[in-house]
């Protein structure tokens, strides 16, 4: 997927904002002066980039690969009957020893569809706490990149309108995250990681020594406002 150059821009737009912030100085200022003015440059950097925070994209009518998923399910009589019948060899595989995920992985349509049917009924699956319900999601997900592996066009299809929507979800977070003291969390990265990967590399610092140095003054200019150090109002 091609990079957002739009909120790669507004990051660049806001790291260098920061950098000057925490490093702007005057002669005529004292050194708490330097600090507090230092603070309010953060803040109003920090603010811009709120503002910049895109919404959350609509997804209307819910998340298009579980339809695709649901779509897998028997619906005539002759379906069932073969779904069954795919389910029998599946659950002698799994008696044997084969994993759950090679099995996903490496099937056709039709051994998905007596997976996703028959797998509600094993026994280690209805066993678990929740009732299985997160091995089944598991399978489902697996499913769903199986079908994309296959060529599948309904699943293509939705892979492609829920990448862009995913790409825009993490960058509305991580952006979000920026704008507030501390970093962003490591499932707000890892979600951007998985979304847009080369736009998250590509908002790395040219210089790793100077980035560091940002952030621990940044760290220590948010320290003084939260201990009452640094008043941002007044």
């Amino acid at each position: 997927m091609v990079i957002n150059t739009q909120y790669l821009a507004t990051v660049k737009q806001y790291q260098t904002a920061i950098a000057e912030a925490v490093r702007w100085t005057h002669p005529d200022y004292t050194a708490s002066g330097i600090s507090r003015e230092r603070a309010k440059r953060v803040e109003a950097a920090r603010a811009k980039l709120r503002a910049a925070v895109p919404a959350k994209p609509d997804r209307k009518g819910g998340d298009p690969r579980g339809a695709v998923v649901s779509a897998l399910a028997p619906c005539t009589a002759d379906q069932v009957a073969v779904t069954a019948h795919a389910w029998q060899k599946v659950a002698a595989r799994l008696d044997a020893g084969q994993s759950l995920h090679t099995l996903v992985t490496t099937a056709d349509r039709a051994t998905l569809a007596a997976i996703l049917d028959g797998l509600p009924t094993r026994p280690e699956v209805l066993e678990q706490q929740d009732g299985g319900a997160a091995i089944v999601a598991e399978v489902q997900a697996l499913a769903f990149d199986r079908l994309v592996e296959l060529g599948d066009e309904a699943a293509v299809s939705a892979q492609a309108q829920t990448a862009i929507l995913d790409q825009a979800d993490a960058w509305s977070d991580y952006l979000a995250a920026l704008a507030e003291p501390g970093e962003p969390s490591l499932a707000v990265v890892s979600a951007l990681h998985r979304a847009d990967p080369e736009g998250l590399a590509a908002t790395r610092p040219e210089s790793p020594v100077d980035a560091a140095d940002t952030a621990e003054q940044v760290r220590g200019l948010d320290h003084l406002v939260a201990v009452g150090g640094i008043a941002l109002n007044g």
